[in-house]
């Protein structure tokens, strides 16, 4: 599963981009856990609620993986994120996947 967890990462930058939020159900674990500088969330139902959130409050966003460091079960990723096609954002997610590929934990950071 250790070469596939990259391959997930860059699906879900897709998925997110595409504002898919079936697609981010697939991919969550039950007992997903969303952290960034405005969310703290547990739970699929909530971790869903909030991207949902973000997605009503923006016309596009568009995520770039620019580095992807993969160690056993994480991912870290330096991202730029572009938001209506104007604002960037630097950021770093960690994420965490389980043994079936499933996203448990993701963790941003801007900077």
């Amino acid at each position: 599963m250790r070469e596939n967890i990259k391959e997930i990462a860059l699906s879900y930058f897709k998925t997110f981009s595409e504002k898919n939020i079936n697609g981010l159900r697939e991919m969550f674990d039950n007992n997903v856990t969303l952290r960034d500088w405005d969310i703290n969330e547990a739970g699929i139902e909530n971790v869903l609620k909030a991207n949902l959130n973000i997605f009503q409050n923006v016309n596009t966003i568009q995520i770039i993986p620019e580095n992807i460091i993969l160690e056993n079960n994480f991912i870290s990723a330096e991202l730029k994120i572009i938001i209506n096609d104007e604002e960037e954002l630097k950021v770093v997610d960690l994420i965490e996947f389980n043994t079936d590929g499933m996203i448990v934990s993701i963790k941003a950071f801007k900077g």
